[in-house]
């Protein structure tokens, strides 16, 4: 799953050590101006969507 690569590479921590602040700073972050490509809002609602779920233990 690259959502959850991504934010291990941004966090330094392990899925299981993430917490909702990690999950906020990593869409900040994929939204952020600054970035070449900015993410659109669609693609921000699918990644907390699939973060929440890996979160909760839904997706392997």
């Amino acid at each position: 799953m690259a959502s959850a690569r991504r934010l291990v590479d941004i966090t330094n921590q392990y899925p299981w050590e993430w917490g909702p602040a990690d999950g906020e700073a990593f869409i900040a972050h994929l939204r952020s101006p600054n970035r070449e490509r900015p993410i659109t809002m669609s693609t921000r609602r699918a990644y907390e969507t699939t973060l929440a779920l890996r979160l909760a233990g839904g997706v392997p």
